[in-house]
C-alpha cells in the first residue's frame, strides 16, 4: 500500500517538475522573442529616425533655398522699382524746372518791355503832344502811330506779365478773357464756377492761363472771330477746356504745328495733358484742352 502511493507521489512530483521545466522553457523562449521582437522595433525606430532627420534635413535645405530666392528677388524688385521711381521724379522735376525757367524768363521780358519801352513811348506821346511847332496834322499822326506803339507794348506785356496763381487765380482767368471782348467779339465762358481752383497746382495754373491767352491772342489778330465760347468741365479725373470761335478756322490739312499753335501743345504736355484741334468744323476754330487737374 505504502510503495504505490510513493511512487505515486514520486510520480506526480516528477510530472510536476516536467512541466515546471517546460513551462521555464516555454517562458524563456517568449522572453527571447520579445526581446527579439524589441530589438527588430529599436533597429527599425532608428532608421526610420535616421530617415526623417534625412528627410527633415532636405526640407529646411529646400525651404533655405526658396527664402534665398525670395529675397533676392524682392531685392531686385525694389532696387527696379526704386530705380524708376528716381528716373521718373527727375523727369518731373527736369520738367518743372524747365518749365519754370521759361516762365521766369517771359516775367522779366515782360518787366523790361513795361518799364523801358512803354514808359519810353509814353513819355514822348506826352512830349509830341504839347510840342507846339509840329503841324496839327503831323502831330495828329505820330502822335496815333506811337500810341499803337505803346498799346502793343502793354499788350506784348500783359501776354507775358505775372500770373496770380493763388486765391484769385479764376478772377484773373476770367478778367483775362472777358479783356479780348468788345463790340466787335463776344467771349462767352461756361462752368468756370464749377472748377476746384484751389486744388489745382502752380504749374498747371499758369500753363493753362497761357494756353488761353494764347488762343485768345490768335484769335484777335488772325481769326476775325465775332464769338468765342470757352467751356470748363471736370469728367473723372481728366479736366476739360472747349475752345470754339466762328473765325476763319484753319484747313483740316494744318495741324497745331503748322498753324502756329505749338506752344499751346508744348505747355500742355509739360503739364501731362493734351491739345487737340477739331478740324471736322466746317466755319470756324475749335481747340480742345485736356490734363488731369487734381494731380502732383
Amino acid at each position: 500500500m505504502f510503495e504505490p502511493t510513493k511512487k505515486l507521489i514520486i510520480s506526480l512530483l516528477l510530472l510536476a517538475a516536467l512541466f515546471n521545466t517546460s513551462i521555464g522553457i516555454a517562458n524563456d523562449r517568449h522572453e527571447r522573442a520579445i526581446l527579439y521582437t524589441n530589438s527588430q522595433n529599436e533597429e527599425k525606430t532608428t532608421d526610420d529616425s535616421s530617415n526623417t532627420e534625412a528627410i527633415t534635413s532636405y526640407d529646411n535645405l529646400l525651404e533655405k533655398l526658396d527664402n534665398y530666392k525670395l529675397l533676392i528677388f524682392t531685392n531686385l524688385t525694389f532696387t527696379v522699382c526704386c530705380s524708376l521711381l528716381i528716373y521718373f521724379l527727375l523727369k518731373a522735376k527736369y520738367k518743372r524746372e524747365r518749365f519754370m525757367e521759361s516762365y521766369i524768363t517771359e516775367t522779366r521780358i515782360a518787366k523790361k518791355v513795361h518799364d523801358e519801352i512803354a514808359n519810353e513811348l509814353y513819355e514822348t506821346v506826352n512830349y509830341l503832344d504839347s510840342e507846339k511847332k509840329i503841324s496839327d496834322e503831323n502831330r495828329r499822326k505820330l502822335i496815333l502811330k506811337l500810341d499803337n506803339v505803346y498799346v502793343m507794348t502793354k499788350n506784348i506785356s500783359r501776354e507775358t506779365a505775372n500770373i496770380e496763381t493763388g486765391y484769385n487765380f479764376p478772377e484773373h482767368l476770367k478778367l483775362m478773357l472777358t479783356g479780348y471782348s468788345g463790340d466787335k467779339v463776344n467771349v462767352i465762358i461756361k462752368g468756370m464756377g464749377d472748377i476746384k481752383w484751389n486744388k489745382i497746382n502752380t504749374l498747371k495754373k499758369i500753363a493753362l492761363y497761357r494756353s488761353l491767352q494764347e488762343l485768345m491772342v490768335n484769335m484777335k489778330k488772325h481769326s476775325g472771330a465775332s464769338l468765342v465760347i470757352l467751356d470748363f468741365s471736370v469728367t473723372g479725373k481728366k479736366m476739360e477746356i472747349s475752345y470754339i470761335d466762328n473765325g476763319c478756322g484753319i484747313s483740316k490739312e494744318k495741324t497745331l504745328y503748322k498753324s502756329g499753335l505749338m506752344n499751346i501743345e508744348r505747355r500742355m504736355h509739360s503739364v501731362g495733358g493734351q491739345a487737340n484741334l477739331n478740324t471736322d468744323t466746317e466755319k470756324g476754330f475749335h481747340i480742345i484742352l485736356t490734363y488731369p487737374p487734381y494731380s502732383k
